[in-house]
């Protein structure tokens, strides 16, 4: 696990020096090692930061040139199944080999059959940069799930490219700005959705998509390798053909497999555990290897409300693992929220990065590499909102009447009336606010939803007042790379598994395990695993009340019944009493109107008014608030204050 980050800038001087100041803002990425490359007659530059995995040797150094001498590779991530991936590149006549890294069997990978052919063969969780030198030429690329990020961008005559967006910030010529569209998104949703970030200008490859730039730094295709769509046709015209227990017995042969995968290193390896099913069957599927020594690391908390070291304890005796709780108080908690605006590098407001710091840092006094259970929810319907969201699409309105609907919560001046319906509430005694407008807007979005996809956007959402600057509704609804399915709880899990993975859950994971230098991987996103549950039918994943139907049927055979049919818990802190309480003075400064007025991007009224209603319990608008305050430490963080 790495970082790496670069330029391509034709004419430009000290090429080596500014790449080498770019990575050391990716330090945390990789400690073990550092590299430069510079192609000085073509402009570009590439510097690397190695955190060691496999072969700790130089032979893993980094960036790498391949044997002919025309490609440059700078590779943040693993590939796995590497035995068979290496007597591929025997078979078609490369060798002998100079080491034993992954980075060198991707490099010959690439040589033999370009980049695009190489990243169809391999699997693994991954962002590359690759230079050609023969046709002076630039690959970005990230894996098909999104697991490691990648962010480019054209700053002024530069063309810039890093593993974080912290590293583009280095350049010289760093212009900024906020992007209000994605701003938007941001604040409706809590997380900036692929290819856009926080600038103009600046972009995320998408996940499974390769980005190529010309020497003179026009950009020749931005294109799939892989697409979610494609997978979705193969597995609807071949579903699986066996009953609940065939079914059980095939996701298990596959994440023991996924799994065996994951524990190939040459650094210590263990594995999150909360006592949910996702992790549980990760763990289990670890001591099914026979693999010595498992370790397992879980964060417990003082509140008993959110504390689910416990179950993760009874879990791991079962199990028969070393486990570790790591308890923090919650002033550890505490003190560490103002980091997270720098941890995540844009705004991010998911709470449950907090506790995914902590753990990340715990673990890393012990392991290197960590497994974790992310993507089970997202592939075998773990989330109640798959179900709500198939009720309601059963239940649209005629497609006339729905677009009645649109216009009207879209016509609806919610702010307006809702602020005169509670200023009449407070002459009248209430002591909270009630804001049926917002409710009835919302209630209009939900009948004017005209797919899945959109019911899945609207009920990751807190927002329900209109938001506090101007922008367009359509710059809300970015196009979703979604295939049409009948099925629509299906197509609720694959929107959840193409937007809110890789956007918010992959990007949580990944920042705050390279935070503390520690490496995370992911079973569940197996490519053979991820095929088998978009071939399930939906009742074997979700019956009733029952979520992850096919998962629990597996976790049942390592471990007894009351440790798998237990409430499901969530990992979020509880940020809404904090900012009442002992984070009030923090959110009183960040929100104070005269600094957001000055930084000219939010209406402060707008915002003061959300604050206070929420910090004198007129409001349970916990996360609108929470969003802002988190964009606002950004701003604070980054020293940002002008509009793109």
């Amino acid at each position: 696990m790495c970082g790496f980050a670069g330029l391509l800038h034709p004419g430009g001087h000290d090429l080596d020096i500014r790449a080498a100041a770019m990575a050391s803002a990716l330090v945390h990425r990789g400690p073990d090692d550092h590299g430069v490359f510079t192609d000085v007659e073509a402009g570009y530059a590439v510097a690397f930061r190695r955190l060691s995995i496999r072969d700790l040797s130089g032979n893993g150094h980094q960036p790498m040139t391949s044997r002919d001498g025309r490609w440059v590779l700078a590779f943040n991530g693993e590939i796995y199944f590497l035995d068979e991936a290496r007597a591929a590149v025997e078979a078609a006549g490369c060798g002998p080999w100079v080491g034993r890294s992954d980075t060198e069997v991707l490099l010959q990978s690439i040589a033999l059959w370009g980049v695009q052919g190489a990243l169809e063969r391999l699997e693994g969780m991954f962002a590359v940069a690759v230079w050609d030198r023969q046709r002076r030429e630039l690959t970005l690329a990230r894996d098909r799930m999104g697991e490691k990020p990648l962010f480019w961008g054209r700053v002024g005559s530069a063309v810039l490219f890093g593993s974080e967006l912290p590293a583009l910030r280095r350049w010289p010529g760093w212009v900024g700005g906020v992007d209000r569209v994605a701003l938007a998104g941001y604040l409706r949703q809590g997380w900036i959705a692929a290819p856009r970030t926080i600038h103009p200008g600046i972009f995320k490859v998408r996940p499974g998509h390769m980005v190529t730039v010309a020497a003179d730094g026009t950009m020749r295709g931005d294109e799939a390798y892989w697409t979610a769509a494609a997978e979705l046709g193969k597995a609807s015209s071949s579903p699986f053909a066996g009953g609940v227990v065939d079914a059980a017995d095939e996701l298990e042969r596959l994440l023991l497999r996924s799994v065996r995968a994951r524990l190939h290193a040459d650094v210590p390896v263990g594995a999150f555990l909360s006592g949910g099913i996702d992790s549980s069957a990760v763990v289990a599927m670890m001591q099914a290897t026979g693999v010595d020594g498992v370790s397992s690391f879980a964060i417990g908390f003082e509140d008993p409300r959110y504390d689910e070291s416990p179950f993760a304890e009874g879990v791991a005796r079962s199990l028969g693992v070393s486990h570790h709780t790591l308890r923090m108080t919650e002033a550890d908690a505490r003190a560490l929220i103002p980091r997270m605006a720098t941890v995540s590098g844009e705004p991010f407001a998911d709470p449950s990065l907090l506790p995914t710091l902590l753990l990340c840092q715990g673990a890393r006094s012990h392991v290197t590499v960590a497994l974790a259970g992310d993507g089970g929810d997202e592939l075998f319907g773990g989330y109640a909102r798959f179900s709500d969201v198939a009720r309601q699409w059963e239940r649209r309105l005629p497609s006339s009447l729905s677009c009645i609907a649109g216009h009207v919560a879209r016509a609806l001046p919610v702010g307006f009336l809702d602020r005169r319906v509670c200023a009449l509430g407070r002459v009248l005694g209430s002591r909270r606010d009630s804001r049926p407008v917002a409710r009835l807007r919302r209630t209009l979005e939900l009948w004017a939803a005209r797919s899945p996809a959109r019911l899945m956007e609207l009920h990751h959402s807190p927002w329900r007042d209109d938001l506090p600057f101007a922008v367009t509704a359509d710059d809300l609804l970015p196009g979703l790379p979604v295939p049409d399915l009948e099925d629509p709880a299906l197509a609720a899990m694959v929107v959840e598994a193409l937007t809110y993975l890789p956007d918010d859950l992959l990007v949580k994971v990944d920042r705050a395990s390279m935070a503390a230098s520690l490496e995370v991987r992911l079973p569940f996103l197996d490519l053979a695993v991820m095929r088998h549950a978009w071939s399930l039918p939906t009742s074997f994943k979700m019956e009733g009340s029952v979520t992850k139907k096919v998962l629990r049927s597996v976790l049942h055979r390592h471990v007894p019944p009351a440790q798998v049919e237990r409430p499901k818990m969530g990992f979020e802190p509880p940020v809404g009493a904090w900012m009442r309480g002992p984070l009030r003075d923090w959110v009183d400064g960040l929100l104070d109107p005269h600094l957001v007025r000055h930084q000219g991007i939010l209406d402060a009224d707008a915002v003061c008014g959300l604050w206070q209603a929420f910090r004198d319990g007129r409001s349970r608008q916990v996360l609108p608030v929470w969003h802002l305050v988190m964009f606002q430490a950004w701003m604070q963080d980054e020293g940002a204050s002008t509009v793109g």
